[in-house]
C-alpha cells in the first residue's frame, strides 16, 4: 500500500511538472518555386491552368521565338561554313600554298562562329519553360498573347506530393524540441488528426519574435490535406 502511494505521488508530481503549449502550424508543399521570364517576348503557349497537375519535364510556358530560331539557323550555317573553311585551309598546308597565320585566322573564325552558335542555342532554350518537378500550378500571373520582359513573374508552381508542417515555437521550448520527435497534428479545415514527426529545426532564434522555426513531416494518413491548411499542436514543456 505504501509503495502504491509513493508511485501515485511520483506520478502526480511528474504530471504537475509539465504543461501543454498550443502552437499554430501550417501545411506547406514539399517544393515550390516562382518561375520568371528570362527573355523578352510574347507568350503563345500556356498548357496548364491553375490547379492542374503536370509531370517533371512538361512544357509549362512557351514564347513566340520565330526570330530567335531563325537566328540560330543562321548561326549554325555560319559555324558550319567557318569550320569547313578551316579544314580546307589547314589541308593546303601540305601543298605549301598557305601560311600558318592563315590557318590560325581560319581556326579563330571557326571558333567565333561556334561561340555565336552556342549563344543562340542558349537564347532559344529560354523560349520554353519546363517543369523542374512533378506538381501543380498554384497561380498564373500571365495570359496567352501577353508580352513579357526579363524578370516578369509568370507562375508559381508547387510539389504537393508530400506536405511539410511548419511552425514557429517559442524560444523557451527549444530544450524540448528534437529531430525525430513525434506529435499529433489537428487540422482546422478538416477536423482530422495526423501523426507527424520533426525533421528539421531552425539554425537560430529570431531576436524579434523570440521563436525558432520547426519543420515536420506527416507520417500518417494524408488524404484530404492540401497545402495552405492550418492546424494546431500541443507541445509539452516543464513548468518553471
Amino acid at each position: 500500500m505504501i509503495k502504491l502511494s509513493v508511485f501515485f505521488a511520483t506520478f502526480m508530481v511528474s504530471i504537475a511538472s509539465v504543461y501543454a503549449e498550443e502552437t499554430v502550424v501550417r501545411l506547406v508543399p514539399h517544393q515550390e518555386t516562382v518561375l520568371s521570364a528570362a527573355m523578352e517576348g510574347r507568350i503563345i503557349t500556356l498548357p496548364f491552368k491553375e490547379g492542374e497537375a503536370f509531370k517533371k519535364g512538361d512544357l509549362l510556358l512557351g514564347f513566340d521565338c520565330i526570330y530567335e530560331k531563325s537566328q540560330l539557323e543562321k548561326a549554325q550555317a555560319v559555324s558550319k561554313a567557318a569550320n569547313k573553311k578551316h579544314q580546307v585551309v589547314a589541308g593546303l598546308k601540305k601543298f605549301k600554298t598557305t601560311t600558318d597565320l592563315e590557318i590560325e585566322l581560319a581556326a579563330l573564325e571557326a571558333a567565333k562562329a561556334k561561340a555565336d552558335e552556342k549563344m543562340m542555342i542558349a537564347t532559344v532554350r529560354k523560349c520554353s519553360l519546363h517543369a523542374p518537378f512533378d506538381g501543380k500550378v498554384s497561380t498564373l500571373d500571365v495570359q496567352p498573347h501577353q508580352f513579357a520582359t526579363p524578370g516578369t513573374k509568370l507562375m508559381r508552381i508547387i510539389d504537393d506530393t508530400a506536405l511539410n508542417v511548419e511552425f514557429f515555437a517559442s524560444s523557451h521550448l527549444t530544450p524540448y524540441l528534437n529531430v525525430g520527435q513525434e506529435f499529433t497534428l489537428h487540422i482546422v479545415e478538416t477536423g482530422t488528426q495526423h501523426q507527424s514527426r520533426i525533421i528539421r529545426l531552425g539554425a537560430d532564434i529570431d531576436p524579434v519574435s523570440h521563436s525558432i522555426k520547426v519543420v515536420a513531416t506527416i507520417i500518417g494518413e494524408k488524404q484530404g490535406l492540401m497545402a495552405g491548411m492550418s492546424g494546431q499542436i500541443s507541445l509539452l514543456k516543464a513548468k518553471p
